[in-house]
């Protein structure tokens, strides 16, 4: 009886000895899981906090340009450019518009003044 006395109170500890090697396994996969994430997050962040300072930048380049627009359509900027190429400019009102054929280029023919 004393054999099965021994059996009995080993099976019992091997028992608890693999109780606590689970949970043990269970929290070191839990932890390597919560570190992975965290390490996760942070390159994460570190690509949003990149992507921001490119945004920024492009921003910044489009305001410019936006700007730049602006300034090339005044007037007197479009007036410096067309004299700049030797060109000559033609009222609007002496034009008469015709619709274009098709395929073909658009033409404009100056009016007669009466």
């Amino acid at each position: 009886m004393s054999n099965n006395r021994i059996r009995r109170s080993n099976t019992i500890q091997s028992r608890r000895i693999w109780i606590i090697a689970a949970v043990c396994l269970v929290a070191t996969i839990f932890g390597f899981v919560f570190v992975f994430l965290k390490n996760r997050n942070i390159q994460l962040a570190n690509e949003l906090k990149e992507t921001e300072k490119v945004l920024a930048e492009v921003s910044e380049k489009n305001r410019q340009l936006r700007l730049r627009v602006q300034e090339n359509k005044s007037r007197v900027v479009l007036q410096q450019r067309i004299s700049q190429f030797g060109l000559e400019m033609v009222d609007i009102s002496q034009l008469q518009r015709q619709n274009m054929p098709a395929g073909g280029e658009a033409v404009a023919i100056r009016k007669e003044r009466p």
